[in-house]
């Protein structure tokens, strides 16, 4: 038996991964799910790389993290925000407009 497409719609999520570190430094990212992987991306200061997606029906897509009610606040339910600057990786809290702290780096960055 095949599963058939579901007649209920699913959210289409943006993501957009923004390089603010000082110094000219590169960000490496590589993201990718058990289906997709869409590579390893450099991006530069002041670059960004940006993607979306659509949840599955049974909305596992974003189990990692993204159950908590903290980012579907903050990303308005669709729209995520991360921007890599100096003391680690921020998180757009879009209602109000600015950046909060999500994980400092475990080594910080090379000057």
């Amino acid at each position: 038996i095949r599963p058939s497409v579901s007649p209920i719609p699913t959210k289409t999520w943006h993501v957009h991964v923004v390089n603010n570190l000082s110094n000219n430094q590169t960000l490496f990212l590589h993201c990718k799910s058990k289906d997709d992987d869409l590579g390893e991306h450099k991006l530069t200061t002041g670059t960004e790389s940006n993607w979306k997606f659509k949840e599955n029906f049974f909305q596992t897509t974003l189990s990692v993290f993204w159950n908590e009610d903290f980012f579907q606040f903050r990303c308005r339910y669709k729209d995520c925000i991360w921007t890599a600057k100096d003391e680690g990786i921020y998180l757009k809290n879009i209602p109000e407009g600015r950046d909060e702290l999500w994980q400092k780096w475990k080594q910080p960055p090379c000057n």
